[in-house]
């Protein structure tokens, strides 16, 4: 779907007479990366899903002329508590993508899910657009300050470690990175981490991409005083053993929500195989509240 310059690429799955519940993925990661058994569930809870690929990202538009951002200057700017710079786009037009997807489907009403950078947009997506959103679900996201959502140094460095040149190589990587974030308690198969890693560099891998999204999450106001003031439904949930976003993140968001975050003990930064049943029944049930609140 297009709005102005991008075009988003999207899968809209299941009975279009029931509520939507858009799913929105992470830093560089297209919408192939949502396990399908989440997305069945969901499904089957009595939802549709709206998969996207999210700009600069998958089989979306590709900025190539904006080039790559100094992102390691802008995170040394922040770090110091001086303003980061500027980006070729902020948080608040990814936003705008999502919200444009679903003008352009005649959804006027959804269910907001993010993983991550995802659960940033779909938090700035609710308090930009409070009267579209039905309910807001933040996984392992944070609200952008500064003192709640620096991951660890080594993680840091990963991010924006530079990229080997060849297929393999670049999967190769990739598969260390999410081994070291990942959920300590859940461990995802290599071969099967290996193969969906595949298949998101074959989706379309773009480093440049990657580093505009992250300078997008850096360049972006903190959100916690608009999240506050926000009265669409809140659930987050988080890690406490995530080194990327720490559940400090989490917490400060559900703060901010007014809610009680859910916490999963051994979980990291990923959607481990082993929690889809508990995700899908914690989202779904959240979505049906506010559904039914809705309804009086």
């Amino acid at each position: 779907m297009s709005n102005n310059e991008i075009t988003l690429f999207h899968e809209l799955i299941g009975d279009r007479t029931k509520p939507v519940m858009v799913l929105v993925q992470g830093l560089g990661l297209p919408s192939l990366s949502w396990h399908r058994e989440l997305v069945d569930a969901i499904i089957d809870a009595g939802f549709s899903v709206l998969l996207l690929d999210n700009r600069d990202c998958g089989l979306s538009t590709v900025l190539h002329h904006h080039g790559s951002p100094n992102v390691a200057k802008m995170i040394m700017r922040k770090l110091i508590g001086l303003q980061a710079g500027s980006s070729a786009y902020t948080l608040a037009e990814m936003a705008a993508d999502v919200v444009g997807c679903c003008d352009e489907l005649g959804i006027k009403e959804f269910h907001i899910a993010g993983v991550s950078m995802g659960g940033m947009i779909a938090q700035t997506v609710a308090i930009n657009y409070p009267s579209r959103v039905l309910s807001l679900c933040s996984i392992m996201s944070t609200t952008g300050e500064r003192r709640y959502s620096v991951p660890k140094a080594a993680v840091r460095r990963a991010v924006i470690a530079p990229q080997p040149t060849d297929r393999e190589g670049r999967i190769e990587q990739a598969l260390k990175f999410w081994q070291v974030i990942g959920s300590p308690a859940f461990p995802t198969d290599e071969e099967l981490l290996r193969q969906r890693l595949a298949a998101n560099y074959d989706r379309g891998f773009y480093p440049d991409g990657t580093m505009r999204q992250l300078a997008a999450i850096i360049a972006s106001p903190p959100r916690f005083k608009s999240l506050q003031q926000s009265s669409v439904p809140g659930l987050v949930i988080h890690g406490d053993c995530d080194l990327l976003v720490p559940l400090k993140g989490g917490l400060r968001t559900a703060k901010a929500l007014g809610v009680a975050p859910m916490v999963i003990e051994g979980m990291g930064h990923d959607l481990p195989m082993q929690l889809l049943d508990r995700f899908a029944a914690a989202m779904t049930s959240h979505a049906s509240r506010a559904e039914d609140c809705k309804a009086g």
